[in-house]
């Protein structure tokens, strides 16, 4: 999803009380700066959090997405700075 050429996520699912809570995601306004400040620091007490960015996405294909996550928060993380 940080990936730069990334246009559109397609969700994919076979529940369809999960592609309702997809759809509702694209309703409502985007978080501000200080939301955003508060769902990072909230993600960040997450144990493990931290160490996502160097978890291989799939088994088999850790060399297709290496570095995506770890460049998605980087770019995140200087959004958050004043």
């Amino acid at each position: 999803m940080g990936h730069p050429a990334v246009t559109c996520v397609l969700c994919g699912t076979a529940d369809p009380e999960h592609a309702a809570d997809n759809a509702q995601a694209l309703r409502g306004l985007l978080p501000d700066q200080a939301m955003r400040r508060r769902m990072v620091a909230h993600m960040e007490t997450i144990p493990g959090f931290g160490d996502v960015g160097r978890m291989p996405w799939y088994p088999g294909k850790e060399g297709m997405y290496q570095g995506l996550i770890r460049a998605s928060q980087a770019r995140a993380r200087a959004r958050l700075l004043p």
